[in-house]
């Protein structure tokens, strides 16, 4: 089985259902890892998903990890992280909470990382890119947006997942956001 990091986005959304199309729902395991940051509506979108694809979904949030980095860099730099190494400790938090799941239950880490992040280095080493296998790497965002609808759209023959919309329209329509500040939008810094 998998397991993947489920944020509410689509990157994450459409390796979901890749994962669920190609080895059924018994065998996908997706985590929300809320921060003080993550939207309303990207929880709300995360738990649809998850019930419309019927996965194992849990939730885990990473605000204590977060506050223990922040003691221990205080105690390096005597304030606590800010900018880029706030944003980078959100995702290594997820990333070591993905791994530990992955190790404890013998099911691989699937990364949601596309392939203009990666181009562009939008990307978190030992955070959102730790896995055994990355379902869209290969995949640009503007056709994983594609793909979400084509997927909604149709069914393919011989899949394990559910037939219908199965991504929630707002996962699809709202701004990408990585959710790691207040107000954030992908956009802004690429």
């Amino acid at each position: 089985g998998v397991v993947i990091g489920l944020s509410g986005g689509i990157d994450s959304g459409i390796t979901a259902v890749v994962a669920v199309d190609a080895l059924g729902a018994d065998r996908v395991h997706c985590v929300m890892m809320p921060s003080p940051y993550t939207s309303e509506d990207s929880l709300e979108d995360a738990l649809e998903l998850a019930e419309r694809l019927k996965v194992r979904f849990d939730s885990a949030n990473i605000a204590p990890a977060m506050t223990a980095f922040d003691e221990m860099l205080t105690e390096v730099f005597n304030e606590p992280a800010s900018g880029v190494t706030a944003e980078n400790i959100q995702s290594r938090a997820r990333g070591t909470m993905l791994m530990a799941i992955s190790n404890a239950t013998g099911a691989m880490l699937v990364t949601t990382g596309n392939k203009s992040e990666m181009s562009v280095g939008y990307a978190t080493i030992y955070g959102d890119m730790n896995g055994g296998y990355s379902v869209i790497k290969d995949v640009y965002k503007i056709d994983v947006f594609a793909l979400c609808h084509w997927r909604n759209e149709h069914t393919p023959d011989d899949v394990m997942g559910p037939a219908g919309a199965v991504i929630p329209e707002r996962m699809i329509s709202k701004p990408p956001s990585a959710e790691l500040r207040p107000d954030q939008k992908d956009e802004d810094s690429l």
